[in-house]
């Protein structure tokens, strides 16, 4: 029983860590849109 609670806490740990990861990465990249304009933006994803 301890270890299902271990890997269930572990996974809902990467889970979060996941989507913050994913939300900080969407606003920088919407800063940097605002900032330097779209074709810069553009230019780092590709």
């Amino acid at each position: 029983m301890v270890d299902r609670l271990t890997l269930t806490t572990l996974v809902s740990a990467i889970i979060t860590m996941s989507s913050l990861v994913i939300s900080i990465t969407i606003v920088a990249l919407s800063m940097a849109a605002t900032q330097f304009g779209s074709r810069v933006v553009r230019a780092s994803i590709t």
